[in-house]
């Protein structure tokens, strides 16, 4: 693992059906995309109630967020401010918030920079090997919407389903691209010329490591009681 222990994980969120229930759901992960921790919400109660609405801007402290649609977690998180009390910038939103699906983009194109790097240098040095990729070894071209990655990892695509599990879709998501950044940092740090060549690979994909250390930043949410469920 490539990862580092700065790192507490990652918030996916969004707003959909609970059981029939309109509701606010949200996932916490660890570095790696694994689900931990989840909650859900009823949507007339998260904003309208500022006890509630604290609550989840305070799971959502110091992590980055994403979701099935960035536009719709930025309207979310953006709700929840005046509800719970809090001045949150439209900026400060932005900047803690990523699509999976940039970070897919991200991963792409560094693969594509070392892949470049190597027939490069074999170009001189025909005895250096080339790259071989063991995950998504066919992914040339990042996927332009979520249901196309949902393929790619081998995640069933289903119009019917409830919201947690379609945000669970979106951890699993991250874990395939974790695996995907952490093989990209050991090719790297097997072939050391390669440091100088495309630089040293970060912990993960550029706008999702961004977004860690703006969430990093982020004034904290006073606790609070509240009335989620957490699902089981």
């Amino acid at each position: 693992m490539s990862g580092s222990s700065a790192f507490i994980g990652t918030a996916i969120m969004g707003a959909g059906d609970d059981r029939g229930v309109p509701s606010l759901a949200l996932w916490q992960t660890d570095r790696r995309g694994r689900p931990g921790g989840a909650w859900m919400v009823p949507t007339a109660e998260a904003f309208t109630d500022p006890a509630t609405a604290r609550s989840v801007l305070e799971r959502l402290h110091g992590r980055p967020i994403t979701g099935t649609s960035v536009p719709l977690v930025r309207t979310l998180v953006g709700r929840l401010g005046p509800v719970a009390g809090h001045d949150l910038s439209v900026e400060d939103v932005r900047r803690r918030t990523f699509s999976v699906l940039d970070a897919v983009e991200d991963t792409v194109a560094r693969r594509a920079l070392v892949e470049t790097a190597v027939d490069r240098v074999r170009s001189v040095r025909p005895s250096v090997t080339p790259v071989e990729w063991r995950r998504g070894a066919s992914l040339i071209a990042p996927p332009r919407t979520l249901d196309e990655l949902r393929q790619i990892v081998g995640i069933a695509v289903s119009g019917a389903s409830d919201v947690a599990t379609e945000l669970l879709g979106v951890a699993h998501c991250l874990r395939w691209v974790v695996d995907l950044w952490d093989e990209i940092a050991a090719a790297v740090r097997r072939r050391t010329y390669l440091v100088g060549e495309v630089g040293p690979v970060g912990d993960l994909p550029a706008r999702w490591s961004a977004a860690h250390r703006a969430a990093a930043g982020a004034r904290p949410t006073p606790p609070t009681s509240n009335r989620e469920r957490t699902v089981p």
